[in-house]
């Protein structure tokens, strides 16, 4: 063998080893920058069992880290393009783990990749920190507010809403951002990761809430006690995060809204290739209008340092905005309109799917 082959091979050993991987190189086999199937598939028949050896130890760091619902929707075109070369059926379904970790910038054995997981700008925001001080030291004031806007929901002017202080509430271009709300912060996690598979790097603020919406039964049983108001209807009463992304354009929320209707929507019990925590109704918004989405009205309360969200239907706004006027005279109100996903949008005018 040339010595420029043997220098090439220990390239490939190198290259291995950042990988996680140790390959062992055939004397016929010959380097190529990303070990591409040359010579024949000799390079193949001897690296690719050593990587998928190894990406069923990844497999096993993504179950570490949350992952590995996500890994499940990376299809054929996108282990190709994170692993940087072409893999052919049936391999490509065994390399799915491995491929996100490089997509996601991951290398290195699982302590290596645990240790950059924990660094990285996905895992570092987006982690459950629990209650949120507030929620404990003004537990009479948040009671009070919630007391009057629970009495929206019992007259049917609105479904649901959110609180928050008001100094928590981020600054950001809202003509290329979205809003995205939900309860699990894995979720969250393999959502913005999904994002970074797909080449979108929005700015992620988190934002802890309380909210309180109407439940429905055809979501199945709830996790936790339901409260039970005046006017008999089910609410959920839970603390919660908006994700507020902000992306490079606005091009890219439409990107966002179809990958979330893709991976992040749930349409039957069994369906598969979704990601964690995928709900039947996801919800997010934006402040300007956008093909397919719908109209609503964001009724904001103001009251001692305090921020409440009231999302209702355009046509119920004069309704909520005349209890408001009984149940909590000399707040501070006002509104703004929002664009709305369909699905929730539909959660808006009773339906579960």
């Amino acid at each position: 063998m040339m010595r420029g082959s043997q220098s090439n091979n220990r390239k490939a050993v190198a290259f291995g080893r950042k990988e996680g991987l140790n390959p062992k190189m055939n004397k016929r086999c010959r380097w190529t920058p990303r070990l591409q199937v040359v010579s024949r598939g000799i390079c193949l028949a001897v690296i690719l069992p050593v990587m998928l050896a190894s990406a069923q130890e990844k497999a096993l760091t993504l179950r570490s880290m949350g992952l590995v619902e996500l890994a499940e929707t990376l299809d054929q075109h996108k282990v190709q393009r994170c692993m940087g070369e072409p893999v052919n059926a049936p391999a490509w379904q065994e390399l799915r783990e491995q491929a996100l970790l490089r997509c996601l910038g991951l290398f290195g054995d699982e302590q290596e990749i645990m240790r950059l997981w924990r660094e990285h700008q996905v895992f570092g925001r987006l982690i459950d920190l629990g209650e949120p001080k507030w929620m404990v030291a003004d537990e009479a004031r948040v009671s009070v507010l919630e007391r009057h806007l629970a009495e929206l929901i019992a007259v049917q002017a609105s479904t649901g809403y959110n609180l928050l202080p008001i100094d928590q509430w981020p600054t950001f271009d809202a003509s290329r951002s979205v809003i995205y709300g939900h309860s699990d912060w894995q979720h969250a996690r393999q959502l913005v990761a999904l994002l970074h598979t797909e080449g979108l790097y929005p700015r992620v603020t988190p934002v802890l809430k309380k909210s309180a919406f109407l439940y429905h039964s055809g979501w199945g049983a709830p996790r936790r006690p339901l409260k039970i108001l005046a006017g008999g209807q089910a609410v959920m009463d839970q603390m919660e995060f908006d994700l507020v992304l902000e992306f490079a354009t606005a091009g890219q929320v439409e990107k966002f809204a179809q990958l979330v209707d893709r991976f992040a929507k749930r349409d039957s019990p069994e369906e598969v290739g979704l990601i964690f925590g995928a709900w039947w109704q996801p919800f997010y918004r934006t402040r300007y209008p956008r093909l397919g989405a719908q109209q609503m009205v964001v009724i904001q309360v103001l009251w001692q340092g305090y921020q409440a969200h009231v999302l209702v239907r355009v046509e119920r706004v004069a309704a909520a905005l005349a209890q408001l006027k009984v149940s909590a005279p000399g707040w501070s109100v006002s509104s703004y309109d929002v664009w709305v996903n369909p699905g929730f949008y539909r959660n808006q005018l009773g339906d579960y799917k």
